[in-house]
């Protein structure tokens, strides 16, 4: 049985020769890439590293919404609030602690902030679905 090349090898052989030999005239050159400026957008469940958001939150590429925890009857505001001492105790003493979702108009707000300060998009991350009601 004779040896038969595919149809399209003497193409690609040849297209492979010119460009070992350096001959690019026949390449179109790529359009440069757009650059998109995108915040990130994300709640305290994700449990950044405060170095990490200290970092990237000041000039508005990273915004972490604040989980609300309830302690009791009481509501304070993840990272926003010193609950640390509040839940120690709390959970000490037996008192229920809970985490909730964010209100929607808290990411909203972190949408619209972003747009204000030039960003074209926004990517917001959240925990599964399964995990968080967020």
């Amino acid at each position: 049985m004779p040896h038969r090349e595919p149809s399209g090898w003497p193409w690609l052989r040849e297209r492979l020769v010119r460009l070992r030999q350096g001959s690019r005239d026949s390449i179109p050159e790529a359009a440069p890439a757009a650059v998109v400026q995108v915040a990130v957008v994300t709640d305290s469940a994700a449990a950044l590293p405060a170095d990490w958001v200290r970092a990237f939150a000041a000039d508005g590429r990273l915004t972490v919404v604040p989980m609300p925890v309830m302690v009791g009857a009481e509501i304070y505001g993840e990272g926003e609030d010193d609950i640390a001492e509040t839940i120690a105790v709390a959970l000490a003493s037996g008192k229920p602690v809970k985490t909730s979702r964010p209100s929607p108009g808290q990411f909203e707000h972190a949408y619209r902030e972003a747009s204000e300060r030039g960003f074209q998009s926004v990517v917001s991350i959240h925990i599964s679905a399964g995990l968080s009601g967020t």
